[in-house]
């Protein structure tokens, strides 16, 4: 799990412990007569908002480990040039998907030797293919889409 993960994570957790602590506070307020607020309502609206606030914790702990994760969409550009097209590249030991970026005439060898993000060693025998069994390795990326695999020779 990321540090942003767990960051979002604790800042939900934390942010339901303290409409728990507020809602509490205002309920026992309202039963001393400080408040003008009914206890018996206060408290059922606090806890309804406890746990939805604490639902919104595990959904980014979930969102933070989910398949859109693994993708590693930090190294996705903010705003691409016109000129820079992106790929996605899977690795077929680990399944790990990276997106790639390089000028249209670039080939795919050269973007992942110049920049190889994956768990095999890049000295390996390895060789790139397209959704359809297309060995494009040194193909330029202008010239295939989709999702392309890595696959070892070992």
């Amino acid at each position: 799990m990321s540090r942003h993960t767990i960051r979002r994570t604790g800042l939900a957790i934390a942010l339901s412990l303290i409409v728990l602590i507020i809602g509490l506070s205002l309920a026992w307020l309202g039963g001393y007569g400080y408040l003008p607020l009914d206890p018996h309502l206060v408290v059922p609206t606090t806890i309804i908002l406890f746990f939805a606030t604490l639902l919104l914790s595990v959904t980014t702990m979930m969102a933070g480990t989910s398949f859109i994760a693994r993708q590693n969409i930090s190294t996705i550009p903010k705003s691409p040039m016109d000129n820079v097209l992106s790929r996605g590249i899977r690795d077929s030991m680990s399944g790990i998907e990276r997106i790639v970026q390089a000028p249209p005439d670039v080939s795919i060898r050269e973007i992942l030797v110049r920049d190889w993000s994956f768990q095999k060693r890049v000295s390996h025998n390895w060789y790139v293919i397209d959704e359809n069994g297309n060995d494009v390795t040194d193909w330029p990326i202008c010239n295939w889409e989709g999702i392309a695999v890595i696959r070892f020779d070992d």
